[in-house]
Order: structure tokens, then sequence, then C-alpha cells
């Protein structure tokens, strides 16, 4: 297999890799955000131990994102550490701009990590209306870009809206790809 590599899959085979990712990154979110808490306290942490051994912990990641990692991404000092350990481990970052305040992405290209930056959320409200809309605005963005990430949570909902609009989507030409595809 390659980055050229095609093949189709099921929508709840997806599901169930999104889950799988969900699962092995989902230490990691946390993991920022207990970085961020531990550096605020007065006893010194080594972050970049505790990064190298979670990559030992899950060496077929590619790349990692901080959905839940808001504080961490805001700190220069903590995500100039995950830079480094990215850097050298030659895995991608993808910036899902938890906070307004990131500098997780200015961070990485400073240190020529590769990353890249959600574009949309696709269901922070869980309304099956709500999450239609928010996939047609990603939709209207990769139109004009060319290209734009979107995150969402494997939630009922969510799988139903891409149920039903993956199919169509696959028809007017649009094509879904790797994050590690598309970083740059």
């Amino acid at each position: 297999l390659n980055e050229d590599t095609t093949f189709k899959m099921s929508i709840k085979t997806i599901g169930m890799i999104a889950t799988g990712i969900a699962i092995l990154v989902g230490g990691w979110y946390t993991l920022m955000q207990e970085i961020q808490e531990a550096k605020e306290k007065p006893v010194p942490v080594d972050v970049t131990i505790i990064k190298e051994e979670i990559l030992k912990e899950i060496p077929e990641a590619v790349g990692i994102n901080n959905h839940q990692g808001s504080k961490a991404t805001t700190n220069g000092k903590v995500m100039g550490v995950v830079a480094s350990v990215l850097k050298n481990k030659n895995k991608f970052f993808l910036d899902s701009r938890t906070s307004s305040k990131t500098v997780g992405e200015k961070t990485m290209r400073s240190v020529g990590v590769l990353t890249a930056r959600r574009h949309i959320f696709l269901d922070n409200d869980l309304n099956i209306d709500n999450i239609s809309k928010q996939l047609d605005k990603l939709v209207a963005l990769a139109q004009k870009k060319g290209m734009a990430i979107g995150i969402g949570h494997v939630k009922a909902n969510t799988i139903k809206v891409l149920e039903r609009e993956i199919p169509i989507l696959l028809e007017q030409g649009f094509e879904f790809k790797f994050v590690s595809q598309v970083v740059d």
C-alpha cells in the first residue's frame, strides 16, 4: 500500500476505523492537557520523555492532532517540545484549532513539521440539520480552496449525515483523503 493505492470501504468500516483512531489518539489528547497542567506546577516535567513514550505506545501513528488539547496548544514551550519530537519522528500535526489562541500550526511550520489545520467542525451541535449545514460549509470551502479539512465525532447523527452525503459527494467528483496526504 502507498498513498496512490485506492480502495472502497463502507461508511460503517470508516466509522470503525475512526473509532479505533479515536481510541488510540484519545490518550494523546488527554496527555497534552496533562502536560500543560504539569508545566504550571512547581515540579518540572520532562515533556520530551513523555512524548517519546507515547509515540512508542502507538508506533503506527503517522501524525497527531490536538482535538482536546486546547490549553497545551496555546503554550509555545509545550508546542515547541511537541514539534521537536514530531520532527525527529517524522510525524505530522493537525491543528484542530480548538482555541483561537493556538500556536500549534505556527510552531510546527517554524520547525518544519508537516502540518494542516481544521477548517470546519461538523458536529459541535448534534442536530442532523446542523451537521448537514456544517458539511455544506465544508464542501463550499473545498470548492473555493481546492481542499478543506473537517473534523467530526463518531456519533449516530454524524454517521447518518455522512452515510447519506458521501456517496452523493463522490458522484459529484469530490475525493476523501487521509490527512497525511494533505499536510504540507
